[in-house]
């Protein structure tokens, strides 16, 4: 299952904690059934448990026992796509979890399984239940807790979890169908710089290719130059990345731009559009389209 966990950068920390012992006196934001209606898919918090939405998954702790549940999603078309990536383990940024035996049919449209490795630095023993979803992406249900406290509870979590999934197919509105035409098979371009009008300054360009087969390609560079007394210094920087693209609902009646990178991360940006011009998170990206005359367009295949 490489790439197919988000990074958890936001969430080791509290993650590294959940493994080993009950949360108390967090604020719940969901308990009970939870529709997340922007993805078509809701499922039901088990008794005692509650969570929280990070950043491209839902965590939850539970109340009375150790450990941490993560739901997120994943792109696989079919049983077997998951049985062949989950044979390789799951490997991500301070994750490193191997099979324990061979996955196993839960009904007609999941495959479950024992996996045991590290989390976030920590030892840690997980069952894991990836669903497929008849209308899009489907979800992956990671129950976890340290090798001393697991037991058959938590593939019990994970089933659980699984079974109370239900999906929909997503009716997007006029404005997501909008955004996705005018940004498809378009460069956004942002461009800043300043001056200091001594010989220093700081310059950035980032760019995002977004291609009609809804990949992607991202690159930015920054340049900053500093002049203090005489001495000169510089420093450069670059960063890349490629994955699939979309456009969803966000809040309200926002759009968003979803970047989810072969590597796992996942970006979003809201996007509107006013006069022509197109903005990401409030700053303006030029768009330029596939026939720009003077050939900075997208590079798609």
């Amino acid at each position: 299952m490489n790439n197919t966990l988000p990074t958890l950068i936001a969430s080791v920390a509290v993650a590294a904690v959940l493994l080993t012992v009950p949360l108390h006196g967090a604020r719940a934001e969901l308990t009970g059934r939870v529709d997340l209606e922007s993805l078509g898919v809701a499922f039901t918090v088990p008794e005692q448990w509650q969570g929280q939405r990070a950043e491209g998954m839902v965590v939850l702790g539970g109340q009375r026992e150790p450990g941490l549940i993560l739901l997120f999603q994943h792109a696989h078309e079919g049983l077997e796509d998951i049985r062949r990536e989950a044979s390789g383990g799951i490997v991500d940024e301070g994750v490193a979890l191997r099979p324990v035996g061979p996955l196993e049919p839960i009904g007609a449209d999941a495959l479950g399984g024992r996996f045991s490795g590290t989390f976030s630095g920590f030892a840690a023993e997980v069952y894991v239940v990836a669903r497929l979803n008849p209308h899009g992406e489907g979800v992956t249900v990671m129950a976890m807790t340290d090798p001393e406290n697991y037991s058959a509870r938590y593939e019990a979590l994970a089933r659980e979890i699984a079974a109370s999934l239900t999906f929909r197919e997503v009716q997007h509105s006029p404005l997501v169908d909008q955004a996705r035409g005018l940004l498809t098979h378009t460069r956004l371009t942002f461009l800043e710089s300043y001056s200091s009008g001594s010989g220093g300054g700081y310059s950035a360009r980032r760019s995002i290719d977004l291609c009609p087969d809804m990949r992607f390609q991202q690159q930015g560079s920054a340049q900053l130059a500093v002049d203090v007394g005489g001495a000169f210094g510089s420093a450069q920087g670059r960063g890349e990345g490629t994955g699939q693209w979309s456009v969803i609902p966000g809040q309200g009646a926002s759009t968003l731009l979803e970047l989810r990178h072969d590597s796992g991360v996942v970006q979003h940006y809201v996007v509107h559009f006013e006069d022509g011009r197109t903005y990401l998170d409030g700053e303006r990206y030029f768009r330029i389209g596939a026939n720009d005359p003077n050939g900075n367009g997208p590079r798609c295949r």
